[in-house]
């Protein structure tokens, strides 16, 4: 993982333990909330980010042609 999708990746961790810890009533450890993230959410969001990354962030996107088809999955606006 880049430095990018590790930030995407935290702070999607660090969001899902506040909303566990809400919906529980007490305060639940980064490991509870990083393990229920990947086993409830992770598959949702991994595609989104990856089409983020591809379509803003990557510096080959204009010439990589996996990035263009990806995207068009995606519906992601290509930069």
């Amino acid at each position: 993982m880049n430095e990018w999708q590790i930030h995407q990746y935290r702070a999607a961790i660090a969001e899902n333990k506040w909303y566990m810890s809400e919906r529980t009533g007490h305060p639940v450890s980064w490991k509870e909330a990083e393990k229920d993230f990947l086993h409830n959410q992770f598959y949702g969001c991994a595609p989104k980010w990856r089409a983020e990354f591809c379509a803003v962030h990557c510096s080959c996107s204009d010439t990589c042609n996996l990035s263009k088809n990806f995207c068009e999955q995606q519906n992601a606006p290509f930069a």
